[in-house]
């Protein structure tokens, strides 16, 4: 009886110890990693809709464009002229263009031109000068569709630094999704193994010093 309620050895103790120790670091540093690996890959899709928009729209657009009430040849216009900047090979999903009242004067959803969204956080920021971003869940025609990463970028018109506008560019989040699984999965294999070889090497450490103590 006495034989079974016997202590566990240094070595069982240190074992179980170290492997706790062990799997609380992988899954705090592969955690904190997988954020660094998201982060990255969504600051490159940004950087891709801020670029868009300074070299690909902005040339093209003058500060009259921003007037709310534009008729149809108006849009059709600003249509004709976003083709030829060939967006679409970029995989930009939908464009929204808003003016300095948040009021949209752009977009190729017809329906939603002329709706005011000022008081949105997303648009406020971005006529402040700040980017912004957020993925949703992409609602077309028949009510759903696949997820986004929707970028407000600031828009400056006429060589001020002052946003004249926000630009809402919707970008698939697929690529971006995808890139960050694969990522995260070649550093969690380099993590396991990293600290399965540290685990080994410690446990073979006290492993031949438990008999020397003997």
């Amino acid at each position: 009886m006495r034989a079974l309620l016997r202590r566990p050895s240094l070595l069982t103790q240190f074992s179980l110890l170290s492997l706790l120790v062990v799997v609380a670091l992988g899954i705090g540093v592969g955690s904190m990693l997988h954020d660094r690996i998201e982060r990255r890959a969504l600051l490159e899709a940004t950087k891709l809709a801020e670029t868009m928009t300074s070299l690909g729209l902005q040339p093209i657009l003058l500060p009259g464009d921003l007037e709310a009430g534009k008729g149809e040849a108006h849009l059709d216009s600003l249509d004709e002229q976003l083709k030829l900047r060939d967006f679409d090979t970029l995989g930009i999903r939908r464009l929204k263009v808003f003016n300095g009242d948040g009021v949209i004067v752009y977009s190729d959803e017809r329906s939603i031109v002329g709706e005011e969204h000022l008081d949105a956080p997303a648009i406020q920021a971005a006529l402040a000068g700040r980017i912004g971003r957020a993925v949703k869940q992409t609602k077309f025609g028949d009510g759903g569709g696949p997820r986004s990463l929707e970028v407000y970028v600031p828009l400056r018109l006429g060589g001020v630094d002052e946003p004249s506008g926000v630009v809402e560019v919707y970008l698939p989040y697929e690529p971006v999704a995808q890139a960050i699984a694969e990522d995260s999965s070649r550093l969690y294999l380099l993590l396991a193994l990293g600290l399965l070889l540290l685990y080994a090497s410690l446990f073979r450490i006290v492993a031949v010093a438990s008999p020397m103590r003997a």
